[in-house]
């Protein structure tokens, strides 16, 4: 109900957004918004019946008339074919104006405000990113994180590895994957084991990660990296694993409601391990004290390689909302500052798209995800939104014939999840949509429609 009455007062103008400067964690300056000026976004966009324009292999038609002209380009990893990258601008009715395969990009996009442009693309399941377009953007740089696989190649003679894995106490799982490219290394548990891999043509020298979890609660707790083993074909080595439960530790100041429980999670994941990535997490529990504060130390395990950070999230258990703040190793020596309930929350619309309420601080982006994941099939649809400029829900765009064959959309049953975010260094939607923001420190706001009651 609190949320009903702050989205009406957003959309009948009784009150202003108050932006208030973010100390430099990725909002813009202190900034008042006419909630009224927002509102009249709102009513007046929806415009569509484009014709299709015919971009790579579209319908033809002749172009229907354009405002005006962005940049729309993709960060597609290289291991990823970019002709199975389907880009798309629609209007908010799903109508297709022109299209284009991630091969052509960058391109100049003829776009209208309150337009989609869309990134479409199969990574073991479909997967679609579209960006509103407010009339701030003038261009769109996509992340395509298509997951990587062992793809058939052709394959050296192969060689003979002994694993030796100590047991480790507590652990009833244990994992061991090489690079991409090397096939055939795994362990079933603590031991020695011995493995005949294989190599593509090519490849000289592979990694070796091996991790040791409790799986009851998913934490890893302990690992082993061994980096550039030489690829000898016909050769056999002994590969022994010493384990270390090294940490890269940072210290954490949380604020917030008194009492409140929070978990600190340490996050490790490397893309180049395995068929598809290769991933360890640990958490801990804590609580915020009497005076609205806390403080802690912890950090993701010290596996080198990839990606790693730490996160802050309260509850510690996400069924309605959570608020949680993340920082990205490697990490510069200073506390990591975390106050929770900052961020604005979120106010229901009518058709069921997701826009900012009440008071608190407005980021840079906001996502609605639609997660369609009970099926062997599974399709997720993420659409972006500009925290200051409201659209009504838009349709979805329907790829061109014969484009992505067995892509498919999210059906009615998906999960619905919006997320309000706010990122280091991004001054606003317009900057966000212009960059691969991957990899930045950042605090965000979830809401779990479904589970709210």
């Amino acid at each position: 109900m609190r949320l009903l009455i702050a989205w009406c007062a957003l959309l009948c103008g009784c009150s202003e957004v108050l932006v208030v400067p973010n100390d430099g964690d990725g909002g813009g300056g202190a900034t008042s918004t006419d909630t009224t000026t927002v509102a009249t976004n709102v009513t007046s966009s929806g415009q569509g019946g484009y014709e299709p324009q015919g971009g790579s292999g579209g319908a033809g038609g002749g172009p229907a008339p354009k405002d005006r002209m962005i940049v729309v380009d993709a960060d597609i990893p290289s291991h990823a074919d970019p002709e199975e990258v389907i880009v798309l601008v629609s209007a908010p009715d799903g109508t297709v104006s022109d299209w284009w395969t991630g091969a052509e990009l960058p391109v100049d996009a003829g776009v209208n405000d309150g337009d989609l442009v869309t990134f479409a693309f199969w990574s073991g399941y479909s997967q679609a990113t579209s960006y509103r377009i407010t009339p701030a953007v003038m261009e769109v740089m996509a992340d395509v994180p298509i997951r990587s696989y062992f793809l058939p190649c052709r394959q050296q003679a192969p060689m003979n590895v002994t694993l030796v894995l100590p047991e480790v106490a507590g652990a009833n799982h244990y994992d061991v994957e090489s690079s991409s490219g090397v096939a055939g290394l795994y362990a079933s548990g603590p031991g020695t084991a011995e493995r005949e891999i294989r190599a593509c043509e090519g490849i000289e020298s592979f990694d070796v990660v091996a991790l040791a979890s409790d799986s009851a609660n998913l934490d890893a707790i302990a690992f082993a990296r061994l980096d550039a083993i030489a690829y000898v074909p016909g050769s056999s080595i002994e590969v022994p694993i010493v384990w270390s439960a090294e940490r890269q530790n940072l210290d954490i100041v949380v604020s917030g409601a008194p009492g409140a429980s929070l978990r600190a999670t340490g996050s490790w994941r490397d893309g180049s391990l395995s068929l598809s990535g290769m991933y360890a997490s640990t958490s801990m529990t804590a609580q915020i004290g009497p005076d609205g504060t806390t403080s802690l130390t912890y950090g993701p395990l010290a596996i080198g390689g990839g990606t790693s950070s730490v996160s802050v999230s309260t509850p510690p258990s996400f069924t309605c909302e959570l608020d949680n703040a993340w920082r990205m190793a490697p990490f510069d020596g200073t506390p990591f500052m975390v106050a929770f309930g900052t961020l604005a929350g979120f106010a229901p619309t009518a058709d069921g798209n997701v826009a900012i309420g009440g008071s608190g601080e407005v980021g840079d982006v906001l996502h609605r995800w639609a997660d369609d994941y009970l099926t062997d099939d599974s399709a997720y649809w993420q659409l972006l939104e500009d925290p200051l400029t409201p659209y009504p829900l838009p349709t979805h765009p329907d790829l061109p014939a014969g484009a992505l064959p067995g892509f498919k959309w999210p059906s009615a049953a998906a999960e619905i999840r919006h997320v309000h975010q706010d990122l280091v260094g991004i001054e606003g939607y317009a900057q966000y949509a212009s960059v691969n923001p991957a990899g930045l420190d950042g605090r965000a706001r979830h809401r779990l429609p479904q589970s709210c009651f």
